[in-house]
């Protein structure tokens, strides 16, 4: 990722409806699966930490945050966060069976990363019995040339493509969900929109994230919180992001 979005991450990520619709999202499956008892847990590619920090809300054991990047560590500084190391997804520095849940939030898309090797790393590191939950960007062809570029992200993914990718790792598959589904339509339009010249490949890329209207992103943090309470029923057939529980 582009080291200026980490600044746009930190600045963004409590009032941004795409970040509180994710960490509804989270809440909703450790609720669901009761893992509000896990004793460690590990972000794999936490960015700024603030996943890290709702893995501490969510259970009052030992969370644990991992990414690539050197420009993430100053964050972790600022919010205080000192269970946290630099490492790739493709070779974790924990121990076999270390953690009793693993989360990887929108990171396995990345460059560098080898997709088949980064689920095996997270399988080995979670207990017998130990849970994953994993998003992914959705569809091919919502591939953005900047925001894509922006985040360092050079893949998006079918429900079968990350199915199998988890099943290959040897976890089974507990449920697999769109998310944003009311959103997927504008988020569509935005993204085939911005396909349309100009295009600058020279400039710096920026990615979608981007301050809205205060009404705008309230209406939109509304929608999305509404759709993670659905997760409790429904699983969605549509969305431009994917996750999946899997246990080991």
């Amino acid at each position: 990722m582009e080291p200026y979005e980490y600044q746009t991450l930190f600045d963004l990520e409590e009032s941004y409806w795409w970040f509180c619709g994710m960490r509804a999202a989270l809440r909703q499956v450790f609720q669901d699966y009761h893992l509000g008892h896990a004793e460690r847990l590990l972000d794999a590619g936490c960015g700024t930490g603030r996943h890290v920090e709702l893995l501490q809300e969510l259970s009052p054991q030992i969370a644990f945050g991992l990414d690539y990047s050197e420009h993430a560590v100053p964050f972790w500084k600022r919010k205080q966060l000192n269970r946290m190391v630099r490492g790739s997804l493709n070779t974790l520095p924990y121990q076999t069976g270390a953690f009793d849940v693993v989360i990887s939030i929108d990171v396995i898309e990345s460059n560098g990363i080898m997709v088949e090797e980064a689920f095996a790393e997270i399988a080995r590191v979670t207990k017998p019995n130990g849970f994953v939950i994993v998003t992914a960007p959705a569809y091919r062809w919502l591939y953005s040339r900047e925001h894509d570029r922006a985040v360092d992200a050079s893949k998006r993914f079918s429900e079968n493509e990350l199915r199998q990718a988890i099943q290959r790792a040897g976890l089974r598959v507990r449920r697999l969900t769109h998310l944003f589904p009311s959103l997927f339509p504008l988020i569509a339009l935005a993204r085939l929109a911005s396909r349309l010249p100009p295009h600058h490949p020279d400039l710096q890329p920026v990615s979608d994230i981007k301050p809205l209207p205060r009404w705008l992103n309230a209406c939109f943090t509304w929608l999305v919180l509404k759709e993670a309470q659905g997760l409790k029923w429904l699983d969605y057939a549509w969305g431009s992001t994917l996750m999946a529980v899997a246990q080991k």
